[in-house]
């Protein structure tokens, strides 16, 4: 019975939390549409009837300024085409916002000023005032300004309650979170004002710097100097070395540090460029307090030896090529082959097969056998269908004969080759 409980007010909670998300999100969506309706009064205010004798339609028709087509010119372009639930809002505030366009903006057009309160707050009942929530508009809970605001604050959702901005807290929003904020008093004097503490600061601080932290936090240690107060210096963890790879530099932050990768050049380093290296990669060496590559292709003899070879310098090493007329086979430079195959017909692979079948008279006879054995096997299955024993036998035989059939053109199609 406690699990049932449990998961009923589980339930009810989950419904609850999307009340009050729908109940905001139809506020917030009625108020867009608000905006976008007036922007469209706007956009057509300087329009007219498209053409045509404009004193005869004014006169049979109307003012554009209030006709039918300029409402539908605005409630087209409210909504974005790909705005499902701005459209879905649309189709049910538009018989509101058609009653008000025929009922009091064709009378008084300076109306458009209660545009909103009419349809959201009066009507359509999406929104609440402003200092209101819920859906009956309950008055929110004081709120310090600066210091939070009420959930729900206009709409028909929320719970009323502070929502408070970091660094406050309190039912009201009015006091200062003591591990990471500290109190100053507001110019107006209503309500203090919380800052934040240095970064250095572990479980609060009396001001901004680090000398007013009542700790201090990872990566910072007490500093006690003989006429000055203790104050939180930052550790320079880059002195015990803690990158783990060779090929990385440390660079100390605040509170922290980094491990970065040195130059392609260095093999270790205390810095990012090829003059920060403690020592060379192979391939290079040191040159004036920097690393630079070995041209190993200018030293003598040349590392390149063989018949036909020369070298080609890279960073940090190098590469035997051949001479652009001759082609590495089986690791020596040898004159490349001419012609559209390197393989002679009698080096061709056993798996190698011709692109088509060539239909010799040979393979045609053959083919025309085991056509014509499926062919009489379907028939005589057919009429001996009911003697299981006889079509069984029958199979086998078929069988063994198929795979006969298949070696014999196998044969015939490799003399093909």
């Amino acid at each position: 019975m406690v699990g049932l409980a449990s998961f009923y007010l589980y339930s009810i909670t989950i419904l609850f939390s999307n009340f009050r998300l729908s109940a905001c999100d139809d506020c917030e969506q009625c108020q867009k549409i608000v905006s976008a309706f007036s922007a469209g009064l706007d956009r057509t205010a300087t329009k007219g009837f498209s053409g045509g004798n404009t004193h005869w339609e004014q006169k049979n028709i109307g003012s554009y300024a209030t006709s039918e087509i300029r409402f539908d010119d605005i409630i087209a372009g409210v909504c974005l085409k790909s705005d499902g639930k701005c459209h879905e809002i649309l189709g049910l505030l538009e018989p509101l916002i058609s009653d008000w366009w025929n009922d009091v903006f064709k009378i008084n057009q300076s109306k458009i000023l209660e545009f909103g309160d009419y349809l959201c707050l009066t009507e359509a009942k999406y929104c609440c005032p402003v200092g209101h929530f819920g859906p009956s508009c309950n008055v929110c809970s004081p709120c310090v300004v600066q210091g939070g605001s009420c959930d729900g604050n206009g709409t028909r959702g929320g719970s009323g309650r502070c929502i408070c901005r970091e660094g406050y807290e309190g039912e009201a929003c009015n006091k200062c979170n003591s591990e990471t904020h500290y109190r100053v008093p507001s110019e107006n004097g209503d309500a203090d004002v919380c800052l934040n503490c240095h970064p250095s600061c572990l479980g609060g601080c009396r001001g901004p710097n680090p000398s007013d932290c009542t700790g201090c936090a990872a990566g910072w240690t007490w500093v006690e100097e003989e006429g000055s107060p203790a104050v939180c210096k930052d550790l320079d963890e880059c002195q015990h070395d803690p990158c783990e790879r060779s090929t990385e530099y440390c660079l100390n932050t605040a509170g922290s540090y980094e491990c970065h990768r040195c130059s392609v050049s260095c093999d270790g380093c205390h810095g990012p460029s090829a003059r920060d290296c403690t020592r060379c990669r192979q391939g290079y060496h040191l040159v004036d307090g920097k690393c630079e590559d070995v041209d190993e292709c200018s030293q003598k003899p040349s590392p390149c030896q063989g018949d036909g070879e020369t070298c080609r310098n890279t960073p940090g090493s190098y590469v035997c090529e051949c001479y652009p007329h001759l082609e590495r086979r089986n690791g020596r430079c040898t004159a490349k082959q001419s012609g559209k195959s390197r393989k002679s017909p009698t080096t061709l692979d056993a798996s190698h097969k011709p692109s088509r079948i060539i239909w010799t008279v040979a393979y045609t006879k053959e083919f025309g056998k085991y056509l014509a054995s499926l062919f009489a096997f379907g028939v005589f299955f057919w009429f001996m269908r009911r003697h299981v024993l006889l079509t069984m036998t029958a199979s086998v035989a078929l069988g063994a004969f198929i795979y006969n059939q298949s070696i014999i053109l196998d044969n015939v199609f490799g003399k093909q080759l």
